[in-house]
């Protein structure tokens, strides 16, 4: 459901949704001056404004987040926690390239499709890809949503809600 900036009072999530728009207008932003100037102007379009030391220092929060590369507004990535992440490297690195092109081309809970594809794609055998697809699978980092059919592949997605949804094994 689309914000309806215009109708924003305090308790409404005002302050987050400024922060969020100014995390996304940064970008285009050439100096502090121009984005406090933004936000000034979409803080007066809010149905209830914030005051205006608010307003600055929700903006000097995104200005320092830019300025440190630790704004993701707008950005997809990828993101494993550490815990995840480190013990793959070493133990299983065609696990952690799946997981991380996985997260990268498919949004939480959204299906996708683990074809053999990938095994051209990347220089892998069938057995290669089944198997760290398997391992996937056993681990809970992504649950199948279907199973595949005779001229439909097998669906999956990676989110946690995904395993009340589907199988938890394949």
């Amino acid at each position: 459901m689309p914000l309806d900036w215009g109708q924003l009072r305090d308790g409404d999530g005002r302050n987050d949704a400024l922060f969020r728009l100014l995390g996304r207008a940064v970008r285009g932003c050439d100096d502090f001056e121009q984005l406090l100037d933004y936000a000034k102007t979409k803080n007066e379009q809010l149905g209830e404004p914030m005051e205006d030391a608010r307003v600055v220092s929700t903006a000097k929060s995104v200005w320092k987040m830019q300025c440190e590369g630790r704004n993701w507004f707008g950005k997809p990535g990828v993101h494993l926690f550490s815990e995840d992440a480190l013990p793959l490297i070493d133990s299983d690195p065609d696990l952690l390239r799946l997981l991380m092109f996985i997260k990268a081309q498919y949004r939480p809970g959204h299906p996708f499709m683990l074809t053999n594809t990938f095994c051209e794609r990347w220089g892998w055998s069938r057995q290669r890809l089944a198997a760290a697809r398997t391992r996937g699978l056993q681990r809970g980092d992504f649950y199948r949503i279907r199973a595949a059919y005779p001229g439909h592949a097998a669906l999956y997605v990676w989110d946690s809600k995904a395993q009340s949804k589907g199988e938890r094994r394949h």
